[in-house]
């Protein structure tokens, strides 16, 4: 755990510099195939969601939607087993931890039910 956290309790703050904080934030985001998955899976549902507004995207949102379950299946089967074996860092999320993988998990399958809740409002199938 970090000394600042203890800030007064344990000695003055001291600051670090971050060289290149945003450009490595970026990549860190951009490298991580969860955020890949998740990105595919809203814009299928933000698209099924607009469909009235745009025309000639429902069949590729509809796609989307359906592609979005499997891949969100295998995304929180992944994450979950990653969590048990407490694997520090893998190509799911630069970065994380044991922890994060858990809430990745359960995300996903948060994401799974909705999508499968509303799949009929969707116009998936």
């Amino acid at each position: 755990m970090p000394v600042t956290w203890y800030f007064p309790l344990l000695g003055p703050y001291e600051a670090y510099e971050y060289t290149g904080y945003f450009g490595g934030a970026v990549m860190a985001e951009v490298s991580s195939l969860s955020e890949w998955i998740f990105l595919a899976a809203s814009t299928g549902i933000a698209l099924a969601a607009c469909r009235g507004f745009c025309s000639g995207t429902s069949r590729i949102a509809a796609a989307l939607v359906r592609i979005s379950v499997p891949l969100l299946g295998v995304l929180a089967l992944v994450s979950f087993l990653a969590w048990a074996a407490c694997i520090p860092e893998s190509i799911l999320m630069a970065g994380a931890g044991p922890e994060d993988y858990l809430l990745l998990a359960v995300v996903s399958a948060v994401g799974i039910i909705g999508v499968m809740r509303h799949r009929k409002i969707l116009d998936a199938g």
